[in-house]
């Protein structure tokens, strides 16, 4: 839509009451879309416990600024003519999104993280994002309301939104999360000797599933994902499942080898994990409105791109 070239409103200048019901309407209004009826007067009297003059006030200030167009049609009432999403946040009295991300440390994962920063960046959405190893960190985050979102593989996402009040928003092509056939076992190239100890990073569902699947009648030793190349050299683990396209501290991968995954149920698994998704708590809100406005396949461009 149209926006106004320059926006004399202020929101430090309308009263406390005012400003609390032009939030509400913000907010309400991003899950509203063109071509859809408005609330009536009453209706927004009804929700925001103010008067009809404070209503209409509210939607003036609305239109003014650019957020939305209304066309009335008399006794039929009010349609949404157009909305501008981020204008609309703007006025909705939230803060930045925070999306909370797998650590950078492959090809996929910095797709993922330029491609939605990118995204947010063309739609004028706030966000910020922050990385955490561990799905299980991550979803732990999410129930508690410490970021928006979480982006994982869909395999674990669905287990997870299965038992927990989440739901996936996005699904990306297969191949976003791990490429083919980048997923395989790390180990010391001068050891032949068979797999006795495992290295397994115990906050990742992905990891643990594949650990179990590609290696039997072994130990295990719980070790960050991003410090298993170090352990392997120094010999504190045999071998570990590893993403080849990560990136690998210098001076200690030309004594490491990356073999594929032998084991078919592995095979199977890692190929079910490599779509990436976003997950969003399941309370249908502002942070869902903004969610599904976001073009997939703007960001699997982008991705294909840095990749």
């Amino acid at each position: 839509m149209t926006k106004p070239s320059s926006l004399s409103i202020s929101l430090d200048d309308l009263y406390p009451k005012t400003l609390s019901v032009v939030h509400h309407m913000a907010r309400t209004l991003m899950g509203i879309q063109p071509g859809e009826q408005l609330p009536t007067i009453q209706d927004w009297m009804a929700t925001t416990v103010a008067g009809a003059g404070t209503i209409q006030a509210g939607l003036a200030i609305l239109e003014k600024a650019g957020a939305i167009q209304v066309t009335s049609r008399g006794g039929q009432g009010s349609v949404l003519q157009d909305r501008a999403l981020d204008r609309l946040w703007e006025f909705s009295g939230l803060s930045s999104l925070i999306g909370a991300l797998p650590l950078p440390y492959s090809l996929e994962f910095q797709g993922i993280a330029t491609a939605l920063e990118r995204e947010f960046q063309v739609q004028n959405l706030p966000v910020h994002l922050v990385y955490v190893n561990g799905s299980d960190v991550r979803f732990d985050g999410l129930l508690h309301q410490r970021w928006d979102f979480v982006v994982t593989s869909r395999w674990v996402a669905e287990r997870f939104v299965s038992t927990h009040e989440a739901m996936i928003v996005h699904h990306f092509s297969a191949g976003t999360y791990y490429a083919k056939n980048s997923v395989g076992v790390l180990r010391r190239a001068d050891d032949p000797e068979a797999i006795r100890t495992v290295g397994r990073d115990e906050s990742s569902g992905d990891h643990r599933a594949l650990s179990e699947a590609e290696f039997s009648n072994v130990r295990w030793v719980n070790v960050p994902y991003g410090q298993l190349p170090w352990v392997i050299h120094r010999r504190t683990v045999d071998a570990a499942i590893w993403h080849s396209t990560a990136l690998t501290p210098m001076g200690i991968m030309d004594d490491l080898t990356i073999a594929p995954l032998q084991q078919d149920n592995a095979k199977e698994l890692a190929e079910r994990m490599n779509e990436a998704v976003i997950v969003a708590r399941r309370a249908i809100d502002a942070t869902h409105h903004v969610l599904h406005a976001l073009r997939v396949d703007a960001m699997e461009a982008m991705h294909a791109a840095v990749i």
